[in-house]
Formats: C-alpha cells, sequence, structure tokens
C-alpha cells in the first residue's frame, strides 16, 4: 500500500508540475498492460514504437506507471514533434538545430535560421520524427551525425561518420530528443579553434599521497573533451581512463552525465569510482553522487563551480 502511494503521489506531483491534468484513460487497449505506453498521447523511451489512434486513452497503466517513472512525456492530444539540423555549405563545421518543432517545415526553418546565425550558407542535413532522437559528433577536422531512439547507437554512429569524413578526435558534441528535452531545444555551434587546457593546469604523470591538485584530465572515449578534478588526495586518475558519458560541445564536458574513473598512485594503491552530476564548461556544479565500486564506499557531493562545498 505504502509502494502504490509512494507511486501516485509522484505521478500527482509530476502532473501538477506540468501544468497538466491528465485523464489516462483506461487499459482496453489490445496492448494494454504490457510494459509500453501504447497511447499515441505520449512519446519518449517508454512508448511504443508504432502508435496507433485506436490506441488513444486506452493504455491507462503503462503509461501512468511509465509517465511517472519518466520514461514518457505527455505531448497533447495530436501534438507531435519535430527536429531537424542544418549545417553550413562548403568546409565550415558550424551547424544549428532544434527540437520540438510543431511541424517539420518549421523544424527545417528553424534549423536553418540558427545556423545561419553563424554561417551565410547552410543546408538541412537531417531530420528526426516525434520520439526520435539527434547525435552530433565532430572535431576540428569533421561532422558526423545520425538519428534514432537508442543514444548509444546513434552516438557510435555519428562519431564513426565523424571519423569517415577523416576526423582524428571525434567526440559527441550534442545530443536532443523530441519530447525528453528540457526546453524547446535549439542549438547552434559556431566552429573555432578546439579548447585545451594550459599546460601547467594539466594533471601530473603521477600524484603521491596527500597531494591535492586542481587540474585537467582528458577523457578516455571521448579524445580532446576535458573534464576539472579536484579530488586527488591520494591519487590521479589513469591515462586514458577516465570516461564521460554526455555532451563535450566545445572540449570540456557539459550537461548531465556519469563519469568512470580509475585511479592511482606511487604506492601502487588503486580504486574504480563512478560519479555521476552536472558539469558546466567541464567543471562540476551541485549534487553529485559518488560510488567508489572496488570498496562499495558511497557518497554524495556538493559543488560550486568546482569547488567542493558539502560532504553527505
Amino acid at each position: 500500500m505504502k509502494r502504490l502511494l509512494a507511486v501516485f503521489l509522484s505521478i500527482l506531483v509530476a502532473s501538477i508540475a506540468s501544468g497538466q491534468a491528465i485523464d489516462f484513460g483506461d487499459d482496453t487497449s489490445e496492448w494494454a498492460i504490457d510494459g509500453e505506453c501504447d497511447d499515441p498521447r505520449f512519446d519518449g523511451p517508454g512508448a511504443a514504437k508504432k502508435r496507433l489512434e485506436e490506441d488513444r486513452s486506452r493504455d491507462a497503466s503503462d503509461c501512468l506507471t511509465l509517465f511517472g517513472a519518466g520514461q514518457v512525456r505527455f505531448v497533447g492530444d495530436g501534438a507531435e514533434l519535430f527536429g531537424a539540423l542544418a549545417v553550413a555549405d562548403g568546409d565550415d563545421l558550424s551547424y544549428g538545430g532544434v527540437s520540438e518543432a510543431a511541424s517539420q517545415e518549421e523544424a527545417d526553418s528553424m534549423a536553418l535560421r540558427e545556423c545561419r546565425r553563424v554561417a551565410a550558407d547552410c543546408s538541412v542535413v537531417a531530420r528526426y520524427g516525434p520520439g526520435m532522437c539527434l547525435a552530433i559528433a565532430g572535431d576540428d577536422r569533421a561532422l558526423g551525425w545520425a538519428t534514432g531512439q537508442d543514444r548509444q547507437a546513434i552516438t557510435d554512429d555519428a562519431i564513426d561518420q565523424c571519423r569517415s569524413a577523416d576526423g582524428e578526435s571525434c567526440r559527441l558534441e550534442q545530443f536532443v530528443c523530441n519530447g525528453m528535452t528540457a526546453d524547446s531545444a535549439s542549438f547552434v555551434k559556431s566552429v573555432g579553434e578546439a579548447w585545451e587546457p594550459p599546460a601547467d593546469e594539466i594533471c601530473e604523470a603521477v600524484s603521491l599521497r596527500g597531494d591535492r591538485q586542481l587540474c585537467w584530465v582528458e577523457t578516455g572515449n571521448q579524445p580532446g573533451c576535458w573534464v576539472f578534478t579536484e579530488r586527488l588526495f591520494w591519487g590521479i586518475p589513469r591515462v586514458g581512463a577516465v570516461n564521460w558519458s554526455g555532451d563535450c560541445p566545445d572540449g570540456r564536458a557539459h550537461g548531465s552525465g556519469t563519469t568512470e574513473w580509475e585511479w592511482s598512485n606511487s604506492t601502487g594503491l588503486a580504486a574504480n569510482s563512478t560519479e555521476q552530476g552536472v558539469y558546466e564548461e567541464g567543471v562540476r556544479q551541485g549534487e553529485w553522487s559518488s560510488h567508489v565500486t572496488t570498496t562499495g564506499y558511497r557518497e554524495g557531493i556538493l559543488y560550486e563551480d568546482g569547488n567542493i562545498l558539502d560532504v553527505f
């Protein structure tokens, strides 16, 4: 009973926060209670790929549960969301795009407008419809992009396309989804030189026990992407052993995601940790969760501009 009440309250709070009184309907659909939301008024990772008009308001239990878990979003009766990517013509690697437009025509127009803020001539190169996502990868030599629903799969496809276009250090720069973004996501990038930290701010090869450095580390899974660390009390990350799951639009980790670390020091001690939170231009902000997987130790850390304010 307590569990059911907690689920109900979480859904009620989400409905109030969204400003929508949602009538989830009933469970009379042929596909009701199958773990997917079949109601065409919803989209997101938890929605069925094929949603029919005949199932409108007829898959209440699935849609209610997935809505409360944040796996589907209510887009309303007849509402569909579209996105587009436009890139600069020629050798310019600048681009602009949008998600959550009301029509594909509007998405194309908005993407071209965003791109033309930073380049004279642009063309639409990718379109994606309701419930779909876009990944953009690039470096200072090439761009790649892909659309789909599986984040890892389309990220890999975008990076592969970038590398096929002679990219050398391709990394994820942008990831957006229709119906699952924090706002009506328009984005633009004017390409300049990739950001790199000053040489004297890069973490040293070895840090002795007791040292505390404030320095930048390059991620292993996204070459050319840097994160700032201030937790080198006993060791440093091994070279190539720091991974970042999120975006890296200008050479610095940005937005929410997960870091995976492998630590070591000159005494031979080693540890692995996984941490989740938000970076702003490579620097940690707000609450982070940390899990030292080699020992099971867990803690929460509060940051402001990369500085630790509290550990809990």
